[in-house]
């Protein structure tokens, strides 16, 4: 639930299925030139929906290997509009959704598609990099972080390549 400050009285406004459904173009700004991101932290929130979402597909639905997830970033480089439902691309698309109506209705900066899309790019950088021969490397790589388990040091990331992705 999102909460929003009105000056009368506080009032909750929930994010509805209804809400998610509408075009990304209209939740940011049309600027399509896609960004070198050098600072994640600038967009903590798209990262965390989106790999969160991942997170959250895969306890419904156990099957999933990180080729899975790379294709529904693929789909979502192009377009996050008009995805098969019941689909991972569709379901990060309308978390993504949800978290860009949250800033607009608290008046945040809007993100431009670009942006949105380089976190996407990002990610799928990301995704081929923690590959394992399980097929699983880069959903080991967003459970460890969501797990709080990441490897701090440069010791301790080459031990987590060696017992995960190798």
């Amino acid at each position: 639930m999102i909460q929003r400050k009105n000056k009368d009285a506080e009032i909750e406004d929930e994010v509805t299925e209804d809400d998610v459904r509408v075009p990304l173009s209209t939740l940011v700004h049309p600027k399509e030139t896609v960004i070198r991101i050098t600072h994640m932290e600038r967009y903590w929130d798209v990262f965390f929906v989106l790999e969160y979402t991942v997170l959250c597909y895969v306890a419904d639905h156990s099957r999933i290997n990180d080729e899975d997830i790379l294709d529904a970033y693929r789909i979502l480089e192009k377009s996050f509009d008009d995805l098969p439902e019941g689909s991972l691309a569709l379901e990060i698309s309308k978390a993504v959704k949800a978290v860009l109506i949250a800033r607009k209705r608290e008046k945040k900066r809007m993100y431009t598609l670009g942006a949105v899309r380089s976190c996407v790019l990002y990610l799928l950088r990301i995704g081929k990099q923690h590959h394992s021969s399980d097929g699983i490397g880069y959903l080991k790589w967003i459970c460890t972080f969501f797990e709080g388990g990441m490897p701090m040091t440069h010791e301790e990331n080459l031990d987590y390549i060696i017992r995960n992705e190798l």
